[in-house]
């Protein structure tokens, strides 16, 4: 209820404005005794086609300019509402940039070099034009963030009020992408500040589901009653045994099929793939039917709970607030989609070489690439002992 009335009492010491001096239109934007700011807008007219009283022009040929003022006002408003409520540092800066972005009068040369958005475009487009690893922090980062702004603390609250609902390997990962992007800016002569690169993500044990051989076998001699789950064990036991990224499974109908194996160009890295098909999944690449991502996942846990995967396993599944909470759950209830490549990784690691698998599964380095071997350690000491008593028996 506080927080109702503060913002009330906030938004009513708003207040925008416009007059016209020397011929050219001003708006002038007050909140309360914080901030008052007079700032021209472009647009010209005569003294006598003015309204000082209602604040617009008066002949109906000038009707598009009224327009665009009340859609201005209507916006900057709206647009300090949400910096309120977001607690944003509403200052000279953060208005110039609201309406460059409104009237769309930025000039690139000079805003690219403050506003850290927009420097992320500038170097998406600079050093990889085809990248779309920066997508998260395109879609998190404010417009209204400067580069300057970027420190220890910024970084901090960033990871826990944009990030928080994502993986702790991810966060990691995108803020390295927010300090390599301070960095290129750093070397072009932007001033940033150093604090930043202080900022530390905590090392996590990832934690990931995988289906091993006997679960497979039993996903294998399963027959669903319906059709839904008749196609999702299909394309379950395809993308197990294929290591592909569920969006090159919805699309295995458009790739080619030379001597029992997929050739194919992964949407994901461009890079161009052979695969070679279990012999017990050849025929269902002709009768799996794409569905979305969603469904599949769905999907997915109802066939793996009508299977008996039931057993406590420890993972993370979302809650109603969309937050990751780690727990022990039923194993269907933490399968995915990407299930299905830790499972291709998992269950081959061992029997053929390292760098087989790498190539299927399109990893570039091995320390990569093992974040995927999910086996427990004991299986890779069973192994070992049966190394030893097959090699060196006893007489």
């Amino acid at each position: 209820m506080w927080l109702v009335w503060w913002l009330s009492k906030t938004i009513r010491f708003m207040k925008l404005t416009y007059v016209l001096k020397s011929k050219s239109i001003y708006y002038r934007f007050r909140n309360g005794r914080n901030l008052s700011v007079l700032r021209k807008l472009p647009y010209e007219i005569q003294e006598k086609d003015w309204s000082t009283a209602k604040q617009c022009t008066k002949p109906k040929n000038l009707e598009k300019i009224n327009i665009q003022l009340l859609k201005f006002k209507a916006y900057l408003l709206e647009e300090v509402n949400i910096a309120i409520s977001n607690d944003t540092n509403i200052n000279l800066e953060w208005i110039k940039h609201k309406q460059h972005s409104f009237f769309n009068t930025s000039n690139t040369k000079e805003s690219f070099k403050v506003y850290l958005k927009e420097y992320l475009g500038y170097y998406i487009e600079k050093e990889n034009p085809s990248s779309t690893n920066f997508n998260i922090l395109k879609n998190h980062i404010p417009t209204t963030t400067r580069i300057i702004d970027v420190d220890l603390k910024w970084i901090e609250k960033f990871s826990k009020d944009k990030l928080k609902t994502y993986a702790e390997s991810t966060v990691g990962k995108h803020i390295q992408q927010l300090k390599l992007i301070l960095k290129h800016a750093e070397q072009n002569g932007i001033k940033i500040r150093r604090s930043a690169y202080d900022f530390r993500i905590k090392q996590y044990s990832t934690i990931n589901t995988f289906l091993n051989e006997e679960e497979m076998e039993l996903i294998f001699d399963y027959e669903p009653e319906t059709d839904y789950l008749k196609n999702t064990r299909k394309l379950l036991l395809v993308g197990c045994t294929t290591g592909l990224r569920v969006s090159d499974l919805m699309r295995i109908k458009q790739f080619e099929l030379k001597n029992d194996s997929l050739e194919l160009i992964t949407k994901k890295t461009n890079q161009p793939i052979t695969v070679p098909l279990d012999p017990r999944v050849k025929d269902f690449i002709a009768e799996v039917r794409p569905i979305s991502h969603q469904k599949f996942n769905k999907y997915l846990k109802i066939l793996c709970r009508k299977i008996g995967l039931v057993e406590p396993t420890k993972g993370y599944i979302r809650d109603k607030k969309n937050m990751r909470v780690l727990g022990f759950y039923p194993k269907y209830k933490l399968i995915t989609s990407h299930t299905m490549r830790r499972s291709f990784a998992t269950n081959l690691y061992g029997k053929v070489p390292t760098v087989v698998i790498m190539a299927i599964t399109g990893h570039t380095t091995e320390k990569s690439f093992l974040t995927y071997i999910k086996k427990p350690q004991r299986d890779f000491a069973e192994q070992l002992k049966s190394y030893y008593n097959s090699t060196y028996k006893t007489v």
